[in-house]
């Protein structure tokens, strides 16, 4: 179980620095609409979020707390230091997407749904569960990569919104 927590941290490390990011340009993906449509979600609850696109990044957090989180390492040990790091609370949930210049590798186009989208990394953290979809946007040498983080008594109709809601980009 220590092993997969590494492997998480390992993938979110890839996922943060991977590639050059690319502009957002994007005419077919607007993260202004994207955002609109993300807070809809939420339904009543939506004016305790917060969502902020800055370039080619939005960011997105509802019920959202701090955590002083120990790193684990391949060798099953954990780090003294603690870092903090902003996450959802067991009811919460954090959103980070950014369109990315394309450099997909192929072993993590593995397809979840009929809608075409690819989860790189499936993963558990110690306070939250997190879920990463990599698409290819067509016709564009660019990827979007969503990062959805919730805690375990999350609102399970939100999420399938959500879920719905990232199969359908293109």
């Amino acid at each position: 179980m220590k092993m997969h927590y590494s492997i998480c941290f390992v993938g979110f490390l890839l996922v943060s620095f991977m590639g050059v990011q690319a502009q957002a340009e994007n005419e077919d993906l607007s993260l202004e609409s994207l955002k609109t449509e993300i807070l809809t979600a939420f339904g009543d609850e939506a004016g305790k979020a917060s969502a902020v696109v800055a370039g080619n990044e939005l960011k997105v957090g509802y019920r959202t707390r701090r955590f002083l989180v120990h790193n684990g390492s391949k060798t099953g040990e954990w780090s003294e230091k603690a870092r903090e790091v902003v996450g959802p609370s067991s009811r919460g949930i954090t959103i980070r997407i950014f369109i990315q210049a394309a450099s997909l590798p192929s072993a993590w186009r593995r397809p979840v749904n009929d809608s075409g989208a690819t989860v790189g990394f499936k993963g558990r953290a110690p306070y939250w569960q997190t879920l990463t979809w990599v698409m290819p946007l067509e016709g564009k040498e660019q990827n979007v990569w969503i990062n959805l983080a919730h805690g375990g008594q999350t609102d399970s109709e939100v999420l399938e919104k959500l879920k719905v809601l990232f199969g359908q980009i293109r």
